[in-house]
């Protein structure tokens, strides 16, 4: 028992747990508010840097695309309901910057994982630093917390990597912020490219339309405040499965090519007169030269 107890606490430090449970409505359900997330958001950032400035690569990104700007505290609550996470969804924030929506969607404890990807060496840094704050805060070991242990919120899980988000391979997202607003088309391209081959995705949020995709159906948009814009239009994609190959004979392919085409002669010359058999016609060389007269579009020079 006690290596199992022991287990469970290591796990817990790992990865931030959150346990739900399905179908009890009677219960008061176990999210977290928007006010008292935000107010643990503001702590754990309280003494960690901006996101803002420049910022370098481990891979060759331009960097045009390295731009910095965040969903602020404001507009995380209509981005969120926007979401519309579950206790089985799976949340991806594709170029998560300092992590803060990655940490907002953890600590509402409605999503089973919450993960960030970020290019940007310096600013998956300091999400790093942030989430290690929140974990401290959420198990009681910040003594600098303004929270008494009787208000500690729960935490689901999540993970912030260092990651080109261009070149991942999606394994397990159902629920993906996808902020494009400051890079190029190839890398939206590619990113996009990658996300469809994974079967679990199923709501795309983006500042920047999608390209046209037939997987992709425009729901709505909803307005965010962000630090660019006081107000932003955010478009909501439902992401439809893949439709299933359809094989040569379902196809129809397979019937066509198994019907031998009709085959085709050359015409042929005899006695300075030319004779053509015109698939089942009668050769008309064999009738009276006077009297029947073939017409041929390009006829055969002698």
């Amino acid at each position: 028992l006690a290596q199992v107890a022991g287990k469970i606490a290591v796990q817990f430090s790992i990865n931030v747990g959150l346990d739900r449970m399905k179908n009890m409505p009677t219960e008061q359900s176990l999210a977290n508010s928007h006010s008292a997330t935000v107010s643990y958001l503001k702590e754990a950032y309280a003494k960690v840097g901006t996101g803002f400035g420049t910022d370098h690569c481990p891979s060759n990104v331009e960097t045009g695309n390295l731009q910095y700007g965040e969903v602020t505290y404001a507009g995380m609550e209509p981005l969120y309901d926007a979401l519309q996470c579950g206790p089985n969804d799976v949340f991806y924030d594709l170029g998560s910057g300092t992590g803060k929506m990655v940490l907002y969607v953890a600590l509402r404890g409605e999503a089973a994982n919450s993960v960030g990807l970020e290019v940007g060496e310096r600013r998956h840094r300091l999400a790093s630093v942030a989430g290690e704050n929140i974990i401290r805060k959420v198990q009681g070991d910040d003594d600098g917390s303004s929270h008494p242990p009787e208000e500690a919120m729960r935490c689901g899980k999540f993970s912030l990597q260092l990651a080109d988000i261009s070149r991942q391979t999606y394994l397990d997202p159902t629920v993906v912020m996808f902020c494009n607003v400051c890079m190029d088309m190839g890398i939206i391209r590619r990113t996009l490219n990658g996300l469809l081959k994974c079967p679990s995705v199923k709501r795309l949020l983006s500042v920047i339309p999608m390209p046209p995709c037939s997987r992709l159906k425009l729901e709505n948009t909803v307005r965010v405040e962000c630090t660019w814009a006081k107000t932003t239009s955010w478009h909501v994609y439902i992401v439809h499965p893949e439709s299933p190959k359809k094989g040569l004979e379902a196809s129809g392919r397979l019937r066509a090519s198994s019907t031998p085409a009709p085959e085709r002669r050359r015409p042929a010359r005899a006695n300075g007169l030319e004779k053509l058999s015109i698939f089942g016609l009668p050769d008309l060389s064999h009738s009276q030269p006077a009297r029947r007269t073939v017409v041929m579009s390009k006829p055969w020079r002698t």
